[in-house]
């Protein structure tokens, strides 16, 4: 949970100085973009600490007060769902894409370590009902 946190907080603070730093100089949809990534990196940050808290919480299997798997998952789904947003906002911006590939990429793909230390822990392979489609809209990406 700590390295997705440090990527978002990377990201977050690499997204925002380019807002800073290109205010008067990006298109309206460039900054939309941005200002939309500030706020999914904002959702994440907030999730962060209850996933981390279930993740503690955890007891070993037979304790009384267990949380399904999906629960789990749930919370690990939100972080990915939050942070591959962003991404898919500035993925076909060339003005933003190149000064924020790095930090917005490595953010998405720490979300992807905390699923792992999820399967890890509950002893389960999360097998998401939807596959992802490199040629499926964006409204169906994010819904997932």
């Amino acid at each position: 949970m700590d390295l997705t946190q440090r990527a978002v907080a990377d990201a977050d603070a690499k997204v925002g100085g380019l807002l800073r730093s290109g205010a008067g100089h990006h298109d309206d949809c460039t900054v939309r973009a941005l200002r939309h990534c500030r706020l999914d990196y904002a959702a994440v940050a907030s999730s962060i600490p209850v996933c981390r808290a279930m993740a503690e919480d955890y007891e070993k299997p037979g304790a009384a007060n267990k949380l399904a798997p999906s629960d789990y998952f749930e919370c690990s789904r939100r972080l990915w769902r939050d942070t591959g947003k962003c991404l898919v906002r500035i993925v076909g911006d060339g003005e933003v894409w190149e000064p924020l590939s790095r930090e917005v990429g490595e953010a998405r793909l720490r979300t992807d370590l905390v699923e792992a230390m999820l399967e890890e822990m509950l002893g389960v392979v999360n097998r998401p009902s939807t596959v992802i489609n490199s040629n499926a809209s964006y409204e169906s990406y994010i819904s997932l």
